[in-house]
This record gives C-alpha cells, sequence and structure tokens, in this order.
C-alpha cells in the first residue's frame, strides 16, 4: 500500500509538469515558424533585388558580351532564390496546417 502513495503522489506531482512542457513546446515551435517566416520574407526581397539588379546591369550592358553574361547569372540566380524561398514558405505553411499549429496561413501570412 505505501508504494501506491508514492506512485499516486509522483504521479500528481508530474502531471502538471508534463502540461507545462507541452505549452513550452508549442510556444518554441511558434517561435521558430515565427522567426523563419521572417527570414524568408528578408531572402524573398534579397532575391528580388539581385534579380533586378541583374536586370539593370544587363541594360546597362548592352553589347558587353562578359558583362550581359554575368548580369544573365544575377538574374538566374535571383530567380532561383524566389523559387527557393517560396517552395520553402509553403513547405512550412504545409506542415503549419498538418500539425495544426499557429493561426491559419494566409497567402500574405508572414507579411501581416
Amino acid at each position: 500500500m505505501n508504494t501506491v502513495k508514492k506512485i499516486l503522489i509522483s504521479v500528481s506531482v508530474l502531471v502538471p509538469v508534463f502540461a507545462y512542457a507541452q505549452s513550452r513546446i508549442t510556444e518554441i515551435i511558434l517561435q521558430f515558424v515565427f522567426i523563419f517566416n521572417r527570414l524568408i520574407v528578408i531572402f524573398m526581397a534579397l532575391g528580388t533585388v539581385i534579380f533586378l539588379w541583374g536586370v539593370v546591369s544587363y541594360v546597362i550592358a548592352a553589347g558587353d558580351e562578359k558583362k550581359t553574361t554575368q548580369a544573365k547569372s544575377y538574374m538566374l540566380y535571383g530567380i532561383i532564390t524566389l523559387f527557393v524561398m517560396v517552395s520553402v514558405w509553403g513547405l512550412v505553411a504545409v506542415l503549419q496546417n498538418t500539425f495544426g499549429i499557429g493561426e491559419p496561413s494566409t497567402p500574405l501570412g508572414p507579411l501581416l
């Protein structure tokens, strides 16, 4: 009987700890998602700037083969960056909706 009392006391003491751990894990995951969404927006802006830099460089370099090749590579890197960031953004939104973490995502989720 003494062992049963010890087990009941242990369980009654540890249950709130487990409940707190669950809310703490959820808070950590939400904080990670918040930071990740902000980083995606920053990298998307960076990809846009790189792409536009390539377009401007291409127009300015109008006949120089070496400069137009470099400008084309800037445009390609910008497009690849945008594609990867939009893909990651979509993956994060799918994971959020799948596991029910955070608020339902909107098309402009990280911007709001």
